[in-house]
């Protein structure tokens, strides 16, 4: 159906497009023949023309985003009906660990599992690494913890409460994440933490940075932090992407961190230097880890590990 969708899109704009080119180039051999257009500027309305079509062209890919955005946000609407949510923050509660999982699982498709129903309890300042195999639902896990996705069976708590009973902005304050969904502003690197973290100041902008591994590089770069990152940050190498990901989530103060293969795209040498800093880093700071990965030696590394197994048929 979609498939369906993105075609019947395709096909419209394509027709819209060949018959808007085809309009244009008619009114500038009419605007010609009339004289009212000098010889001299035709090149230059040629060249606008090829360079509008060419920028339509990219239409069709964003009528399909914004249909498929459209259609989670209102999937999202529904699954989360308004309800009466705690405002106030979590107390803590010793006799409770800070996360814990009962049985927990969710389906893409209806009656098709991501994963085996899932326990785990994880004490506060606690470390874990969650590991599958590709597919098996790491990023999944990640997003049912932060409430993106709807929790369709079993139960998460925080703190001993249930997280259905804590509200989103509430619950979302508990951590900071970098996850393989996660946005960069093509804005510049000073710009993308003072979104997230509207107060921080450059010395803690490079703290992030240089526990990251990616200080060295920015201070390499003509502009340091006023250096712009692209689109999503596509100036950036994919390694380089996941340390900066990685940093956005080290500036924030919240009590847990959620990385999602920080190591990924990385030699080995700055993937074992990268996780000593964030151990080291959760170890100062008494924060919670749940760090994501494929990587059985950086699972080593942790004192914890659960594994994703694919649902029972």
């Amino acid at each position: 159906k979609q498939c369906l969708r993105q075609e019947l899109v395709d096909t419209i704009l394509d027709i819209v497009r060949r018959i808007s080119f085809v309009l244009y180039l008619l009114l500038l051999i009419q605007a010609l023949s009339s004289g009212s257009l000098d010889p001299r500027w035709l090149a230059v309305w040629l060249l606008l023309l090829l360079g509008l079509y060419g920028e339509l062209s990219v239409l069709s890919s964003a009528a399909v985003q914004l249909i498929s955005s459209r259609q989670s946000a209102e999937r999202v609407l529904k699954e989360f009906p308004k309800a009466e949510f705690t405002q106030e923050p979590v107390p803590a509660n010793s006799s409770s660990p800070f996360l814990s999982a009962k049985n927990i699982s969710f389906s893409y498709t209806a009656g098709l599992p991501v994963f085996a129903p899932l326990s785990f309890e994880l004490e506060n300042g606690g470390a874990i690494a969650v590991r599958g195999d590709s597919g098996s639902g790491k990023t999944t896990l990640a997003q049912l913890l932060l409430k993106l996705l709807p929790l369709e069976q079993g139960e998460l708590y925080l703190s001993g409460i249930s997280i259905g009973q804590i509200s989103d902005d509430v619950l979302r304050s508990y951590f900071a994440a970098s996850i393989q969904t996660c946005h960069i502003f093509s804005d510049s690197i000073r710009g993308n933490f003072t979104r997230l973290h509207p107060d921080i100041t450059d010395e803690k902008i490079w703290q992030a940075l240089d526990t990251a591994c990616l200080g060295d590089t920015v201070r390499t770069m003509r502009l340091q932090l006023d250096e712009p990152m692209g689109e999503n940050g596509s100036r950036l190498s994919g390694g380089q992407r996941n340390r900066l990901l990685t940093a956005l989530a080290l500036a924030s103060e919240a009590p847990c961190l959620i990385l999602d293969e920080p190591t990924d795209g990385l030699d080995k040498t700055t993937g074992t230097s990268l996780l000593e800093n964030i151990i080291s880093h959760i170890t100062q700071k008494g924060k919670t880890l749940i760090l994501i990965t494929h990587d059985k030696e950086a699972a080593s590394m942790l004192p914890k590990e659960i594994w994703l197994s694919p649902p029972q048929n």
